[in-house]
Formats: structure tokens, C-alpha cells, sequence
């Protein structure tokens, strides 16, 4: 099965490459909503190529999310939900930078550009890794693939609860995979059993009605400071957080 995997690979190369030098070319920074619709668009048409059906849905934020589907050729069975995301985040500072950050750039044995590691060199991989599996098996392998690529996970995906919500059935699977394709020292690849979301909150404290001369310190309450004993109480010296509940589900 290496061998074979290795040979396919090497058939695949060069347009992989192709493929993924196209899609770094986009400037599709989420922060900034550019170049979005047009990095979905070449996402539809590319996945078409590859036998999936695939549609574009569009939300209020303008950063659409491709959905697309494969039907497994053989005589079917579990169906595997893919999650990725086509947004990149912003280049700057650009003097940091060696070369354009759009466009691909070969140095080494390592490959650079804007979304190479996250997130758009996992698409084209993962693409290809699909293909090349269905032509090792011959398109007996029999697993169904959903995908989910989203545009805005960059600025902590706002619309994708509401999209799963309104999607469900489209995208009801047996398991969920997603991978970012980095390896330990050793060089073996990492498979996570989880990741963190984000929590926003906004605190406030005022403890004067107007600004006071520094005079005052030792009498009037300083907001900063109690802020800052605030922050220190939330979690303990192991990271663990000291919020009541917060571990609940």
C-alpha cells in the first residue's frame, strides 16, 4: 500500500501544486472580506472536477461556506464530514515577508505562502488524498465524504453555528475529521481529540465619576488595579479555570 500510495502521489504532483498555487493566489483575508466569493468560487469548480456536487451557500456576513458532497462509487457505507476553512489571516507585516505572501513559493524542500499551513494546503491535500485513495481502491473503498469549508474561521466563525443549525441533514455524517496535517519531532503526524472555541467577555469597573489626580491612590479605589486582581483570580497556577460552573455542561 506505501508503494502504491508513493507512485499515485508522484502522478498527482504537479497538479497538486497547480491547485494549490491557484488558491494561495487569492487574498481571501476574512478581516478584511476580500476576495471571499471569488476563493469560494474556484473551491466549487475545483471540488466539481473531483466528482463532488457542490454548492455555495451564502450568509449576512458575505464569507459564504462551499458544502460539497461525494457519493462513494462502490456499494456504500459510512459517510466522513470534512471541516476546513479557506480564510487566511492578515499578511502584515508585509517587510516581514521574503516573497508575496499570494503567491507559492518553493524554497527547500518547504513550500510558502499566505494559508499553506492554515489553511489552504490542508484542502488541496486532503482533496488529493481523497482522489488517490478512490483510484488505489478502485472505488470500492465505499466511504461517502461531506465537506464544510467555511470562509470566516479566521475571525471565529460567527455564521457557522447558524449554518449547522439550517443544515443538518446536509451535513449528518458518521464522524467528523479535521486535521491540520502537522507532525511531531519524529515526524509522526498528530491526530488531536479536541480543540478550544473562544469566549469573549467585556468587564467594566468604574470606581470614580471622573478622573482623579494620583494624589488621591492610597484613598480612592484604583479600577485598573482591581481589574487586574480580578484577571489574576480566574484561573489557578495549572491553567485550570476558577469561574463556578464554567466546566459544566
Amino acid at each position: 500500500m506505501k508503494q502504491q500510495l508513493e507512485q499515485a502521489y508522484k502522478e498527482v504532483e504537479g497538479d497538486l501544486l497547480k491547485d494549490l498555487r491557484q488558491l494561495i493566489s487569492f487574498e481571501s483575508v476574512s478581516a478584511y472580506g476580500s476576495q471571499l466569493d471569488e476563493c469560494a468560487s474556484f473551491l466549487k469548480e475545483l471540488l466539481r472536477g473531483f466528482g463532488f456536487s457542490v454548492e455555495v451557500v451564502k450568509n449576512k456576513a458575505n464569507r459564504p461556506v462551499v458544502l460539497a458532497e461525494r457519493i462513494p462509487r462502490g456499494n456504500g457505507g459510512a459517510t466522513l464530514l470534512l471541516y476546513n476553512h479557506y480564510d487566511v489571516q492578515p499578511p502584515e507585516p508585509l517587510e516581514e515577508w521574503s516573497s508575496n505572501p499570494f503567491e507559492l513559493v518553493e524554497r527547500g524542500d518547504r513550500l510558502f505562502g499566505r494559508g499553506v499551513a492554515d489553511d489552504k494546503g490542508d484542502i488541496i491535500s486532503r482533496l488529493y488524498a481523497v482522489e488517490i485513495l478512490d483510484k488505489i481502491t478502485s472505488g470500492e473503498a465505499g466511504l461517502g465524504i461531506k465537506w464544510i469549508i467555511e470562509g470566516e474561521e479566521e475571525v471565529g466563525s460567527p455564521s457557522l453555528d447558524a449554518f449547522v443549525a439550517e443544515h443538518l441533514d446536509k451535513i449528518r455524517a458518521d464522524a467528523c475529521l479535521w486535521e491540520a496535517g502537522d507532525l511531531t519531532e519524529q515526524g509522526i503526524p498528530n491526530f488531536y481529540l479536541g480543540v478550544k472555541g473562544m469566549l469573549y467577555v467585556e468587564i467594566s469597573r468604574r470606581t470614580a465619576d471622573y478622573d482623579k489626580h494620583s494624589m488621591y491612590a492610597p484613598i480612592i479605589p484604583n479600577a485598573a488595579w482591581e481589574l487586574i486582581q480580578l484577571l489574576s483570580r480566574l484561573r489557578d497556577r495549572r491553567g485550570r479555570v476558577r469561574i463556578p460552573g464554567f466546566y459544566k455542561r
